[in-house]
């Protein structure tokens, strides 16, 4: 049966706080859709934005973008105070440096008022996912302790997870772990929240997915035995792509190849438990072919600079700092439809 959708990334959304959230617009645009007689809302990438801002170079498969929770309905469920919520700021390019310095300071609020009194529903959220939950919270609190250094730039033993080095580092980081738990709880919830309103009226969310986990992810931290590596959690073979279009020499994209015979049973980072992870966010995946053969050249990480796909070089730099400038040329990047 024929159906039809609209495009609208989550970060597109108009509203208050500099970037579109999981709140009051979206749920909105969700009745929009409802009444134009539409069937598909397709969004693009909700996973933490990482180097250059951009959701293909995520810090997790499984994590949802802290950016996209609405202050609004923390301070609704009593984890904000009205004075805690941020001044209005006019619609309009996405500026993520603000972003990035503004939405910790409001979100260690949050979550400090949560974890004072953790509710069921939390413990209940953890225990669910803490086969990703755990190791990504600590990645990311060690990521911090590292001045936001990429994975390969981490010192020989936590880069490699020596239990004692693992084991020291959630002993000494285990109040920035709780926040990053705590901070996926309320991506989550929110996320939930509005699935279910849209699927009640009929709308079905659909997006894409990165082909590729990034080169600066708590995926390739936690299990580097299915990513093509030199046992020491460096890459040996990265993604890339042949001349065409966009590149008349091709592109180096950086991110890490799996391997093949070891994930095959698994098909996604942790596991058939990754899939069952992952049917929240998404209706289902289905790539198109020209991408995907595209997606599949292997190059020496070494030998060549990435190429963006305006032609221009640049530095491979694994850092979760933002981009100076507001990113709102999402089309630009590369992606995989969802159908």
């Amino acid at each position: 049966m024929r159906a039809c959708g609209i495009l609208m990334p989550v970060f597109s959304l108009p509203g208050p706080f500099g970037i579109g959230t999981l709140g009051e617009e979206a749920f909105a645009f969700v009745d929009f859709l409802a009444r134009a007689k539409q069937t598909y809302w397709q969004i693009l990438p909700i996973g933490p934005t990482g180097y250059g801002d951009s959701p293909y170079q995520s810090f997790s498969a499984f994590a949802g973008n802290p950016y996209f929770i609405d202050f609004r309905v923390l301070h609704e469920q009593g984890y904000l105070t009205a004075d805690e919520i941020p001044a209005e700021v006019p619609v309009g390019p996405v500026d993520y440096g603000v972003l990035y310095q503004q939405r910790p300071v409001v979100l260690q609020k949050a979550a400090d008022r949560l974890l004072a009194a953790a509710s069921v529903e939390y413990k209940d959220f953890c225990t669910a996912q803490s086969f990703w939950l755990d190791d990504y919270a600590l990645f990311m609190a060690v990521k911090a302790e590292q001045g936001q250094a990429g994975l390969c730039d981490w010192p020989d033993d936590l880069r490699t997870r020596q239990p004692a080095a693992v084991a020291a580092a959630r002993e000494r980081l285990a109040g920035q772990v709780d926040y990053f738990k705590a901070v996926q709880f309320f991506f989550y919830t929110q996320w939930n929240a509005l699935k279910a309103y849209a699927n009640g009226k009929g709308i079905q969310l659909v997006g894409d997915i990165p082909i590729y986990v990034s080169p600066d992810s708590s995926d390739l931290w936690t299990r580097p035995e299915l990513f093509q590596t030199d046992g020491q959690t460096h890459l040996t073979q990265v993604a890339g792509c042949p001349p065409d279009a966009f590149a008349a020499d091709g592109q180096l994209w950086g991110n890490p190849l799996y391997d093949c015979p070891a994930t095959r049973p698994r098909i996604l980072p942790g596991g058939s438990a990754g899939c069952s992870t992952l049917l929240p966010f998404m209706m289902s995946c289905a790539s198109t072919t020209s991408v995907v053969l595209r997606a599949t050249t292997p190059s020496l990480p070494e030998t060549r600079q990435r190429q963006a796909a305006t032609g221009k070089r640049g530095r491979i730099v694994l850092s979760s700092m933002p981009s100076t400038r507001p990113w709102v040329r999402a089309a630009s990047l590369r992606r995989i439809w969802d159908t």
